[in-house]
């Protein structure tokens, strides 16, 4: 889908469905004033963008028609697992307005996903999502470059820019190239497709490469290590070209700023690792501190009654917000404590189901399926990718595509 197709796209859309496309679009500028909700929820951009979602999902719901899936089932019981632990959760709550903006955060997958159903009828929706999001990465980008250019920031701390966490820049540069390779198959497969040119994927790469540099999250740098895998694997037998030019590009990069990135980057989060197997580390310092809270929130969990660990944490009718959000750093530990061993078993469950279909779609398809679910799975290790917003657009996309009917070959 070239731009001036895409726009066209946009055009045809309905009012109830353009909304998507432009909170896709806003959303990287609007994150740079997450801090305003320590003032009030009220004046934060974020906080209206999420509430406005939740709206013109129902809306769109209602509107729109889907054909149905087994994995809308799946969805359905997963769904109201979370509406049923959000709404226990007001019972410990300490404010309505803190109460509100938690729960609207927490619920977004359910309702992204079902009104993705209703959005996405065919692949020219999904490349039209996917170009629009490829948009979206320009502000990012454009803020890593711009915080470059205004000092040394190779050899210093994690570099944010204005987001609330270094996670948002990390997943804006591995969705984004994803993205764009899925876009640089897809020229290679079909007509009248995005022109993503060689010189294109390699301006990318050495980006990629910039905001690895200061970001220096080591789990963003697996994640794209094996999407590049994923990439040259899927595409060999048929565009064995493109294949061997990334394997050159990267191994290029490699070669001129490898033993650099490995000083600046790996080498002290790699030898703090070693230093916990070896024993001169406590175990609690593992993988950067986050063995600690695994402990701590594993004992917790344990302690809790057995309807709590089936059903999930806020049921004890204790405060667990914390438990259910950003603390936990492991996001299958998060989906435990919020909605319990149910909850967890049918949200890898749809991991599964979802892989499972992949091997019907296309080549590019293939690509941005599999690349999208090893992401989550990588991310969810270290981080919680499915309690941000940004990310559960980009993953909601790659599920709610996933549901669509599928020729199976035989």
């Amino acid at each position: 889908m070239r731009l001036k197709d895409w726009w066209l796209w946009t055009k045809t859309k309905p009012i109830y469905f353009k909304w998507f496309i432009i909170f896709i679009l806003i959303r990287p500028i609007a994150e740079q004033f997450y801090n305003l909700k320590e003032l009030s929820p009220l004046i934060s951009p974020l906080y209206w963008l999420g509430t406005l979602t939740m709206l013109f999902s129902l809306i769109g719901i209602l509107k729109g028609k889907r054909v149905k899936s087994n994995l809308d089932r799946i969805f359905y019981a997963w769904g109201g697992l979370i509406i049923i632990s959000v709404l226990v959760m007001f019972i410990s709550s300490s404010s309505l307005l803190g109460y509100l903006n938690f729960a609207i955060k927490l619920s977004l997958p359910i309702f992204i996903y079902f009104f993705l159903r209703v959005f996405i009828v065919n692949k020219a929706d999904l490349v039209g999502l996917l170009t629009t999001f490829l948009i979206s990465c320009i502000f990012p980008v454009v803020s890593i470059l711009i915080g470059l250019s205004g000092g040394d920031y190779f050899s210093k701390g994690r570099f944010t820019a204005s987001y609330a966490d270094v996670f948002n820049n990390a997943f804006y540069i591995s969705m984004g190239l994803i993205v764009l390779l899925y876009h640089f198959i897809l020229n290679r497969t079909y007509n009248n497709t995005l022109r993503i040119r060689n010189y294109m994927v390699f301006l990318a790469l050495v980006i990629t490469l910039l905001g690895l540099w200061v970001i220096k999250h080591l789990a963003t740098i697996v994640v794209l290590l094996t999407t590049l895998a994923i990439f040259i694997y899927i595409s060999f037998r048929r565009y064995r070209g493109a294949a061997i030019f990334l394997v050159f590009i990267s191994a290029g990069v490699v070669l001129t700023s490898g033993e650099r990135f490995y000083n600046e980057v790996l080498d002290t989060r790699i030898e703090r690792e070693l230093e916990v197997i070896e024993g001169s580390r406590e175990l609690y310092q593992g993988v950067h501190g986050r063995m600690s809270r695994w402990i701590w929130l594993t004992g917790e969990f344990k302690a809790a009654p057995i309807y709590a660990k089936i059903l999930g944490y806020p049921y004890t009718l204790k405060y667990t917000n914390h438990m259910v959000g950003i603390t936990p750093h492991n996001d299958f530990l998060r989906i435990l404590f919020f909605t319990g061993y149910t909850g967890l078993i049918i949200y890898i469950f749809i991991i599964i189901r979802v892989y499972q279909r992949v091997k019907y779609r296309d080549i590019p398809d293939k690509f941005f399926l599999y690349s999208i679910l090893m992401a989550t799975v990588l991310y969810s290790i270290t981080a919680v990718p499915t309690f941000y917003p940004g990310y559960v657009n980009i993953l909601m996309i790659a599920f709610a595509y996933s549901a669509l009917p599928v020729i199976k070959k035989t």
